[in-house]
């Protein structure tokens, strides 16, 4: 699993760890502590909608607000947390420089001027620096996934050989 593949330790943590708060609470409230990592309801609220836009067809009736689909929510929370202490851990740095490009980059991508994606960001409630600050932590999750499966992913030459080999005796 998972949670194998990727051991995240350190002398002052050894295991990663978990607290929940259950739903008594009103308001925003902190619903897990990763390690140093805080996951507030609000953000679990935001993944919510984000996986029910994401799972229903454009124009389509949203799934309705489960247990599950709340559970699956917080759990991708929690474990964007440990992989950002991971790679925090690791000495992975996301520099200005790359997400001033990054930021152009969407900008660019949505036609938009800079002033426009500040304005946009600001209609959707989010400051410019939580938006950069988002954006460093995505550029930050990359990083380890694409480390894990780089690290993961060994082809060997006999392997080449035999892919080789096969292609040519299906097209010959």
């Amino acid at each position: 699993t998972r949670s194998h593949q990727l051991q995240i330790r350190s002398a002052a943590n050894p295991q990663p760890q978990v607290l929940i708060r259950g739903p008594g609470f009103s308001g925003d409230y902190i619903v897990a502590v990763v390690n140093s990592e805080l996951v507030t309801a609000a953000e679990v609220e935001q993944r919510i909608e984000r996986i029910r836009a994401a799972s229903t067809p454009r124009g389509g009736q949203l799934p309705p607000v489960t247990d599950p689909l709340r559970q699956q929510a917080l759990d991708s929370l929690i474990e964007e947390r440990v992989l950002l202490t991971y790679a925090r851990d690791s000495g992975m740095r996301v520099d200005d420089a790359e997400i001033d490009r990054a930021v152009q980059t969407i900008a660019a991508q949505n036609k938009m001027t800079m002033a426009q994606l500040r304005d946009r960001v600001a209609a959707d409630g989010m400051d410019f620096a939580r938006f950069r600050s988002n954006l460093r932590d995505q550029i930050l999750l990359e990083r380890v996934r694409e480390r894990e499966v780089g690290q993961r992913t060994r082809v060997t030459d006999a392997e080449i050989d035999k892919y080789l080999a096969d292609r040519n005796a299906i097209g010959a």
